[in-house]
């Protein structure tokens, strides 16, 4: 009962941080945003932390621990989001090359994975749940029978089970193929700089604009060709992290925003 439970707000917690992140980014780009790492309408972060501080205040007060200041669980919900999101954007970044948000232009961040004003955020957010939203989940579960709750659980893994595969698979096959995009691109500047041979003026200013163009042309055509679950997935990723230096990877990053926004107005 209480896993399941647990993994109901989990869920219902997903869905309203999806609501949130989409409703924010697409007021921001003046665009749809579909957020989050999952195809369907759910940012598991979101639902990891908000679920994990309920558990906290839930345990405290089965302990005992009834006393507790609203400090105590805004400094709770403040590291505690500062370890969930830079562990979460570590592993994403290590398995997939990819990062779906970055804070490299806040203030007070480390690698662009977490900055003091989201952490702030964080643990207001952590704090209103406790005295708000947790009471009101806990009430409104009450009375859910426990068969209800275990059948919506396993249903619910099952989507999510299915969906991560989906998506896992797409951002693998992206990876790859973007490695071979940046070998595609290396030949045929090669190819080029050898064509051109003598006549060129300002080199170093010639190749980075024929380069650019060719990749951009390159990746657009690779984004309006490809399948639908993987023009999707892509859409999601806020940029990647290649296995090439600093000026190859901003260039990359332009270009994939560049091209999604493209890509975006064509299909629509």
């Amino acid at each position: 009962m209480i896993i399941s439970r647990y993994f109901v707000w989990f869920v219902l917690f997903s869905i309203a941080g999806w609501i949130y992140e989409t409703i924010v980014m697409s007021i921001k780009h003046h665009t749809w945003e579909n957020r989050g790492f999952l195809f369907g309408p759910m940012c598991p972060i979101y639902g990891i932390g908000a679920a994990g501080i309920s558990a906290v205040a839930e345990w405290m007060e089965y302990l005992g621990f009834t006393d507790y200041t609203w400090w105590q669980i805004f400094l709770i919900s403040f590291f505690g989001s500062m370890v969930l999101e830079f562990t979460t954007a570590w592993g994403l970044e290590k398995v997939f090359h990819a990062y779906w948000w970055d804070y490299s232009s806040a203030p007070f961040n480390i690698q662009g994975k977490i900055c003091l004003p989201a952490s702030l955020g964080f643990g207001v957010a952590g704090t209103l749940i406790v005295y708000y939203l947790y009471p009101f989940m806990c009430r409104w579960t009450a009375d859910v029978p426990l068969e209800m709750m275990v059948f919506f659980s396993l249903v619910m893994m099952g989507v999510m089970s299915v969906d991560l595969t989906l998506t896992v698979v797409s951002l693998r096959n992206f990876d790859r193929t973007v490695n071979a995009y940046f070998s595609l691109i290396n030949r045929h500047m090669e190819a080029w700089v050898a064509n051109m041979g003598a006549r060129l003026q300002s080199v170093e200013t010639r190749i980075a604009e024929e380069r650019e163009r060719f990749s951009r042309e390159s990746l657009e055509h690779l984004m309006l060709t490809t399948n639908d679950i993987l023009r999707s997935t892509v859409r999601r990723v806020a940029g990647f992290r290649t296995h090439y230096d600093g000026k190859t990877k901003e260039q990359f990053d332009r270009i994939l925003q560049s091209v999604k926004n493209r890509v975006r107005i064509k299909r629509d």
